[in-house]
């Protein structure tokens, strides 16, 4: 028995269909939590679609619509509130239907798409849990003295000069951006 957790939005949905179907098709009993946009989808891989709250639910067809407050927002401020209002607020609401479903019905293993936050408290807990399996269905994000941060588009460079780029640019980020 699997339970699936993915925060609602295309592109960290669609790769998940294919894990859900994958496993279906194995003879595993599937769940997958996700926006309620994806009950179709969910449901054409065989897996048992279940709901975010609606707290944590959203259609990223139109975040403006699903967001009001962010077109008040533009540049780093604008990615900051995205950040915190899309992925990180979301998480309290995500984390008590998640363990709201594994009370309700125990699975052998939480597989969580990597921006589902609702996951880390279950991580932090030390609590007794199934274990939980982040899917990467992003590029790797990880910092590095040989690469510029995640998302600019700059090759890696373990120049001298690509080395003093990447230092500061990743502190940029760090700092300045997050």
């Amino acid at each position: 028995s699997y339970l699936l957790c993915v925060c609602p939005i295309g592109g960290h949905v669609a790769p998940i269909l294919t894990v859900a179907r994958h496993l279906v098709s194995a003879g595993h009993r599937v769940r997958m939590l996700t926006g309620s946009r994806y009950a179709p989808a969910v449901s054409a891989t065989g897996a048992e679609f279940v709901a975010l709250p609606e707290e944590a639910d959203f259609d990223d067809r139109n975040v403006d619509e699903s967001f009001p407050e962010r077109h008040r927002h533009k540049g780093i401020a604008a990615l900051r509130y995205d950040i915190l209002q899309v992925f990180i607020a979301p998480a309290r609401y995500q984390h008590r239907a998640l363990q709201q479903l594994l009370a309700a019905e125990p699975a052998d293993a939480v597989l969580s798409d990597f921006a589902f936050a609702g996951m880390l408290p279950s991580l932090l807990s030390g609590e007794p849990r199934p274990p939980l399996i982040i899917l990467g269905v992003l590029p790797l994000t990880l910092t590095s003295v040989d690469t510029a941060p995640y998302g600019l588009g700059l090759p890696p460079s373990a120049s001298p000069l690509g080395r003093v780029r990447n230092r500061t640019l990743n502190a940029l980020v760090q700092r300045v951006v997050l």
